[in-house]
């Protein structure tokens, strides 16, 4: 079925060409953010990818956008944090919706769309720093909280491996590969295939082996998963990869 075919009380899904018309104003205004596919994105980006997805509605023509955090080192090929996740009563403060008819109107759906983004949703995102940050900010899920010297959700723990603190690190990373339901490899088990899993605890069985084995491996391994993930989403031309912060440290006491 041709959109020019669907009857006049439907819109048509805002395709990427619709998306750069509806955000031509705001992106002229911040050279900081760019769409790539149907992410808005803030740039130049190291670690962390931040920024606004326009996700496609399952049952309708409906656009929705919302807010995302991507932690690169994850390993992940695209973002894994999102806003819709967050508490119900924040959710409607962090997303907005192109709902049927919007293409009636591009011109006042574009400044709704461009005030919705510029004033309530990017300040919430553009100064987080890792996940540390997305734990304590209004995009953090139902339940989600920092845990003290508590047990650590892997993405913390990533935090403190790129901060070089392995030992630390293999220790909380434990709990994370105990009592779910996939079966985890030993060391001497863990595959080159785990290296690249889509499935997140292979990639972590994996990540404890060099903690155990072969530390010096580490980072780059953490690097190696960032451009992954980087090259997955097209995004290289926008993207500075730099060291960790451990990783500075020790070549700055080698010198």
């Amino acid at each position: 079925v041709s959109r020019f075919d669907i009857p006049k009380h439907y819109s048509t899904m805002a395709t990427q060409r619709d998306l750069k018309m509806l955000l031509r104003p705001l992106l002229t205004r911040r050279p900081d953010l760019a769409l790539v596919g149907r992410y808005l994105i803030i740039r130049p980006f190291c670690h962390h990818l931040r920024g606004v997805h326009f996700s496609i509605e399952r049952w309708g023509n409906d656009c929705s956008a919302e807010l995302f955090f991507w932690q690169l080192s994850d390993g992940h090929r695209s973002p894994f944090f999102h806003s819709s996740n967050a508490k119900l009563e924040r959710q409607g403060e962090l997303g907005f919706w192109l709902k049927l008819g919007w293409d009636k109107d591009r011109e006042a759906s574009s400044a709704a769309l461009c005030r919705a983004l510029e004033d309530r949703m990017l300040p919430v995102v553009q100064d987080l720093r890792d996940y540390r940050d997305f734990l304590v900010s209004k995009m953090a899920p139902a339940g989600a909280e920092t845990t003290g010297d508590g047990p650590k959700y892997w993405p913390e723990v990533l935090c403190m491996i790129a901060e070089g603190r392995f030992e630390e690190g293999l220790h909380h990373l434990a709990p994370n590969l105990e009592g779910i339901w996939a079966s985890i490899p030993e060391d001497d088990e863990v595959t080159e295939e785990c290296r690249y899993s889509g499935i997140s605890f292979y990639r972590l069985a994996y990540l404890r082996r060099l903690l155990r084995t072969d530390p010096s491996a580490v980072f780059p391994l953490l690097h190696e998963w960032e451009e992954r993930g980087v090259k997955s989403m097209k995004l290289e031309e926008h993207w500075i990869s730099t060291p960790f912060p451990g990783e500075k440290e020790r070549q700055d006491r080698r010198v």
